[in-house]
């Protein structure tokens, strides 16, 4: 098949309309485009159709890598394809890993990637776990430990600063695959106390002896109804598995009581408190979002 890439008009879009049930990727892709976040922008083209549209962008969170996504009418996809759009974007100057993330059924995309040199660095698992169907969990009486809910620690200055630090430390741990920006500490409060956070149901354990903050685990809104969703978890020592067990538990049980029916959770396989979580209760199983890197240039 003869493909023939060009930089993206969105005017062209419009000959998309016939991408059944893709409309949501190509809006995703237009959104991106008038993001200010937005690099480059390709299409395919074959027969004078578009074929498929390539979208690049950055994150400021994680500067060190390019991402993009790459959306491809249905039977009307190979290899040649994917392989005109990722040569054109290497030709530019960008920032290398190159990355992206796609459902683990896209068999046909996923091995065109690894055919151009992309390697599976991740995947990502989005359970729900249904309360409502379970009996209220107990909670062990630990001898050395103390759990208290975020809405105490934000009071407790020197707890509010242990905890700050602990969640910059393991995000920055599990996440060295793509390396996170060098941020302050404002901002850092600003992540874990965001607005969807709540606060009464989001838990840490505390050494009775020292204060020392040992495990964190928290809870936010969603916006699908009668949901939460599990956050940022992690502890001091790795050993302690136990603890965020025990968290999860106050969770389940705050969640329960406040008449939601529903808990999800986002699980990297880069992060083994996460992955603990969804090992230990029974989440039920979903298929993952795979996530792929190019560490380099193609070779010429």
């Amino acid at each position: 098949m003869s493909v023939e890439v060009k930089d993206l008009v969105v005017a062209d879009l419009k000959s998309t309309k016939d991408w059944v049930g893709q409309q949501d990727d190509v809006k995703g892709v237009l959104d991106t485009v008038k993001s200010s976040s937005h690099q480059f922008a390709y299409t395919a083209w074959a027969n004078n159709l578009i074929i498929a549209v390539l979208a690049s962008w950055k994150n400021p969170m994680h500067p060190y890598c390019t991402y993009i996504k790459i959306v491809h009418k249905k039977n009307r996809y190979d290899f040649v394809v994917v392989k005109s759009l990722l040569d054109r974007l290497t030709r530019n100057k960008i920032v290398y890993p190159i990355q992206t993330s796609l459902w683990e059924p896209s068999h046909v995309l996923r091995a065109s990637y690894e055919a151009y040199g992309f390697k599976e660095v991740r995947k990502t698992y989005m359970p729900s776990l249904y309360v409502e169907q379970l009996a209220a969990s107990h909670i062990n009486e630990l001898e050395k430990s103390s759990i208290l809910s975020l809405r105490e620690v934000k009071e407790n200055d020197a707890l509010r600063h242990q905890l700050i630090e602990l969640v910059k430390i393991n995000y920055e741990r599990t996440h060295m695959i793509n390396p996170v920006a060098t941020l302050g500490v404002k901002t850092w409060e600003g992540l874990i106390f965001a607005e969807d956070l709540i606060e009464n149901g989001s838990f840490i354990a505390v050494d009775k002896m020292d204060d020392r903050l040992l495990a964190y685990s928290f809870l936010h809104h969603s916006t699908s109804q009668g949901t939460v969703e599990l956050g940022w978890c992690g502890l001091n020592n790795n050993e302690e598995v136990y603890l965020l067990a025990n968290l999860v538990k106050c969770q389940i049980n705050f969640a329960k009581q406040a008449g939601y029916q529903k808990m999800e959770g986002e699980f990297d396989t880069t992060d083994p408190y996460s992955m603990q979580i969804m090992k230990y209760f029974p989440f039920k199983s979903t298929e993952a979002w795979v996530t792929y890197q190019l560490k380099e240039p193609p070779a010429i």
